[in-house]
């Protein structure tokens, strides 16, 4: 009898989420990271909210947040991609 362990992989791949598996967990990193950098204060007014061709949308309430993210943009992806050991962000979209 196989674990659920080995079996999950395999059921992913055959009802084709394994992009939206992928998508949810770079958005929670996203925001984890978010958090790390500007405080955990920062998630109530500005999150990761999508993932997509290697861009995460994040959304802000805030003009000056938005800046600040822009600025630290770059150690965002970086500490991004180190967790996912691949470079799998390559930029970061702001919205308010």
């Amino acid at each position: 009898m196989q674990s659920i362990k080995d079996l999950l992989p395999k059921a992913v791949k055959q009802a084709g989420i394994s992009r939206q598996i992928e998508a949810v967990q770079v958005v929670q990193t996203a925001n984890e990271v978010i958090a790390e950098l500007i405080g955990p204060g920062a998630i109530q007014r500005a999150q990761a909210i999508y993932f997509k061709d290697k861009t995460i949308t994040i959304a802000c309430l805030s003009s000056i947040l938005s800046q600040e993210l822009q600025l630290a943009q770059p150690q965002i992806i970086d500490r991004i991609n180190q967790r996912f050991d691949q470079s799998i962000v390559a930029k970061l979209r702001f919205f308010m």
